[in-house]
């Protein structure tokens, strides 16, 4: 009898343990979820600032045409080296913000490697 109780304990154990872990998977499919949301929202900034860095290339050669039909030479050198320190400034913050989208991008696909393998590791555990 006491072996039989032994034993139902054991079982109780383990069926909590899986429970337990079972609950922190759920809650790991959630994180992941959330990182694949903010890896979402970091795609479309970046896209904005593409787009942003776009127009601001686009006013500074319109307004570079438009110095050079009306201003005198030297005029139009000044201007012309002030907006690509501009664009220059533009294109370095892309650049920046490019390189920590990527790497939060790895970042977030690490955490979702890890997580996976921790999911396929409670499977198996469930199958077994």
């Amino acid at each position: 009898m006491a072996a039989l109780d032994k034993k139902d304990r054991e079982e109780l154990a383990a069926a909590q343990e899986l429970q337990d872990q079972l609950l922190a998977c759920f809650q790991n499919q959630t994180t992941v979820k959330q990182l694949e949301e903010h890896v979402q929202r970091l795609e479309i900034q970046n896209t904005k600032l593409e787009a942003t860095v776009h127009k601001q290339s686009d006013k500074i050669e319109a307004l570079l045409r438009d110095l050079q039909a009306s201003a005198s030479l030297r005029e139009v050198e000044e201007k012309y080296l002030n907006s690509e320190r501009c664009v220059q400034n533009l294109v370095a913050t892309l650049d920046k913000k490019e390189r920590e989208t990527t790497a939060t991008a790895l970042k977030l696909e690490d955490q979702l490697s890890v997580h996976l393998e921790t999911v396929k590791q409670l499977e198996k555990h469930m199958q077994q």
